[in-house]
């Protein structure tokens, strides 16, 4: 499973997936790159420069090679992205997968001229809709179309990575987060026992034995909020490699 990747190298299991209200949406067959990996670049272009090596970190080498092995084409890898970042949002994760959709949809007319809708879409720095709040059905229809389209492959290349890269990193982050976390319950649970001993002999009064308990409440109430946010970033760099990351 990813988790186990994460923390002990070992092999991919069962994904979850979200449902949403109303028929899931096909992404329509659209003139594009057949992949945005094997695509020429210019020197010095930062879409095909192997950036993520400089953090020097062997396992996202892996993970990056795994979703670059995929070939996936552009429709293929915004549906990827888009999936991953709303899976984050929906677990109440703050997003953090690097490039996204802004999409603008404008209507314009009047009594004596029809009304026209213009559609346009491009990759930004952030990744801000909520593609699966209560507009995801209005929406996601011209935000798949305009993203295959329009969608440069360097773009969509650098996005895809970055989203693996950046969940990766804050996986990490929340990892070694718990570790510490779990250290200092470890180290409040001695206190407590102490505190057990003391008051015992008399040495110390019952609101001491109780404001060494809250402490450890309050360190142990601190796991589960880390632990979801370590499950929402493998569970979204698995949905970018289409790979299972539940435990098995």
């Amino acid at each position: 499973m990813l988790k186990s990747i994460l923390l002990s190298g070992a092999a991919l299991c069962t994904l979850t997936a979200c449902t949403v209200v109303g028929p899931d949406y096909t992404v329509p067959q659209t003139a594009m790159s057949a992949s945005f990996v094997g695509g020429g670049a210019d020197a010095g272009n930062v879409t095909q420069d192997a950036w993520w090596k400089r953090l020097d970190d062997r396992q996202l080498n892996e993970l990056i090679a795994r979703g670059l092995a995929q070939n996936i084409d552009i429709a293929t890898a915004v549906q990827r992205i888009t999936t991953a970042e709303a899976g984050l949002r929906q677990t109440g994760a703050t997003a953090q997968v690097s490039g996204g959709i802004d999409a603008q949809i404008q209507r314009g007319g009047g009594e004596a001229i029809p009304t026209t809708t213009t559609e346009r879409g491009t990759f930004g720095a952030n990744y801000i809709l909520d593609l699966f709040g209560g507009v995801r059905r209005n929406e996601e229809q011209a935000l798949a179309g305009v993203a295959a389209a329009q969608f440069d492959v360097g773009t969509v290349r650098l996005a895809f990575l970055s989203g693996i890269t950046s969940n990766y990193i804050d996986a990490r982050y929340f990892q070694q987060a718990l570790a510490l976390s779990r250290q200092n319950i470890e180290s409040r649970r001695q206190t407590l026992s102490l505190v057990q001993s003391q008051v015992e002999f008399g040495v110390v009064s019952d609101l001491n034995l109780a404001q060494a308990q809250a402490q450890v409440d309050t360190a142990v109430a601190a796991l589960p909020p880390l632990e979801a946010a370590f499950d929402a970033r493998a569970f979204a760099i698995a949905t970018l490699l289409a790979e299972p990351a539940g435990p098995c």
